[in-house]
């Protein structure tokens, strides 16, 4: 499975300037565009939630936020996002993982980054009474 990285410096390019937690909840701020060009009236992008559909597991809910630029529509999981603003990039093949595995937990201090592989080896790890893995095949097989 492939994860496309993502910088601090793309997330200004699309306008986003600002990310603060108050009043217990995460608030995004970017630049609006008007006309389409990037102007200095300031918008807060509203969190929402997202599912991920899962074939063999509950399917799994997590706050994101969307936005649009003039050329592009942008859903962005709110870990990847407050990973990026505050602890820094995240390199091609790595995924944000919660330290917690509670995904509406974004503090900085719970996220990590692993590759894929760490991710889906963790889920057993955080798990050890599951029987079976997200694709229901048993703890032990191979190939």
């Amino acid at each position: 499975m492939y994860c496309k990285g993502l910088t601090k410096e793309e997330l200004q390019e699309v306008g986003i300037f600002d990310i603060k937690f108050y009043h217990d909840d995460w608030h995004v701020f970017r630049y609006w565009y008007v006309n389409n060009t990037q102007n200095k009236t300031i918008k807060e992008i509203a969190i929402t939630k997202a599912v991920g559909k899962h074939k063999y597991r509950p399917n799994k809910v997590y706050p994101k936020v969307t936005f649009s630029t003039p050329n592009k529509k942008y859903n962005i999981p709110l870990s990847r996002l407050i990973y990026v603003w505050f602890k820094g990039d995240i390199p091609d093949g790595y995924v944000v993982d919660h330290i917690d595995n509670n995904s509406w937990n974004c503090m900085p201090s719970n996220l990590q980054i692993l590759t894929v592989g760490e991710n889906l080896a963790k889920r057993f790890e955080d798990n050890p009474d599951a029987w079976t893995n997200q694709w229901g095949k048993q703890k032990g097989w191979t190939k």
